[in-house]
């Protein structure tokens, strides 16, 4: 039987990492969202606030039950926004959150994965009848949230960004799609690049797109979405050692997470190149970066996964400096004012002291 628990790990210094705190938290978790005080976490029959402010007594403070498969949750504003793939969107105020309730609930049609929201408007793909809608709903004021827009995408998504008025969505037969979302209610799309292996995960960083797929990281010109083109795809080392599954871009340079962590020196961009892979015994799931480190969970057999922390200052002899034992599932990982946040689909939220 999996027992669900928030393990919060004293990581200073990073080499001598260890538990200082557990708090139950008896749900499957999906996906987390961590503003400052609080990690909000999506899970099976609803969401779980947990008060983070001194993490040492991190207690749940919040939560709503809702029935349903909740797998993905925003927070903006003093609400949160829970995608439940068989019934729609949920908005929840969240202000105290001792005292949350639904505000309103909005059918999406459709089976969701992931929502964003930005700039009054919740952003998420959905699934139906072997289709894929791109929704766009206003959420201005939450109580009387709507479907703004709808643009239908044949393919599978795998994950989405949002940024200057447009949306980039990933999908699983290997391609990008850029919406131009200014304003939602006209949303169409722009362009869409087919790639020969499935893409996992995007992000977007001043003018470019970041985009992965098994074997490759390409790197995209966004600055006129309409025109965009792709500067330069780097293979990873020895082909699909794994297949990717997240990025993360910082400082000028992009860290891929497959069964090897690659360090891509990304400036400029049309002569990136690998300055770094280390190995690991387990698949890298998740990653995240902040202050010199890239923090990822570590996917292996059984249901089992850890936290890995890899000294990335310089990245060129960038190593592991330690991995903590994360009994269950990660889902999903964040690293927000010092600690990392790690949501366990069997065992809860750990909260993982950094510095």
């Amino acid at each position: 039987w999996y027992k669900n628990y928030l393990h919060i790990i004293d990581v200073d210094p990073p080499d001598s990492a260890y538990i200082v705190n557990t708090v139950n938290t008896p749900r499957y978790a999906t996906e987390l969202a961590v503003p400052s005080g609080y990690a909000y976490v999506a899970n099976i029959g609803g969401l779980q606030i947990i008060d983070i402010d001194i993490p040492s007594e991190a207690r749940i403070s919040g939560e709503l039950n809702s029935p349903g498969y909740t797998n993905s949750v925003a927070v903006s504003d003093g609400y949160a926004y829970m995608m439940d793939i068989y019934t729609g969107l949920k908005i929840i105020d969240i202000d105290p959150p001792d005292s949350t309730y639904i505000v309103n609930a909005v059918d999406t049609l459709g089976v969701g994965d992931g929502v964003c929201v930005e700039g009054g408007y919740a952003y998420l793909p959905v699934a139906y009848h072997n289709l894929t809608y791109f929704r766009i709903i206003d959420i201005d004021p939450p109580e009387s949230a709507h479907l703004a827009n709808t643009v239908e995408i044949d393919r599978y998504p795998n994950d989405v960004a949002v940024s200057g008025g447009y949306a980039y969505v990933v999908f699983n037969n290997g391609s990008l799609v850029i919406i131009d979302i200014d304003p939602p209610e006209s949303a169409y799309t722009v362009n869409l690049f087919d790639m020969a292996n499935t893409t996992t995960s995007v992000a977007v960083s001043g003018r470019y797109a970041y985009v992965v797929d098994y074997i490759s990281l390409h790197i995209i010109d966004i600055e006129s979405p309409e025109s965009a083109y792709i500067v330069k795809s780097v293979l990873y080392p020895w082909g699909n050692p794994g297949g990717s599954s997240d990025v993360a871009v910082s400082g000028g340079y992009a860290y891929v997470a497959n069964r090897e962590l690659h360090i891509i020196d990304i400036d400029p961009p049309e002569s990136a190149f690998i300055v770094n892979s280390i190995t690991t015994s387990s698949f890298h799931k998740y990653i995240d970066v902040s202050g010199g480190y890239t923090y990822v969970g570590l996917l292996s057999h059984h249901a089992k996964s850890d936290l890995q922390i890899i000294d990335i200052d310089p990245p060129e002899s960038a190593y592991i400096v330690d991995t903590v034992d994360t009994p269950g599932y990660a889902a999903d990982l964040a690293v927000n004012g010092g600690y990392a946040f790690v949501a366990d689909r069997f065992s809860g939220l750990r909260i993982i002291k950094l510095w």
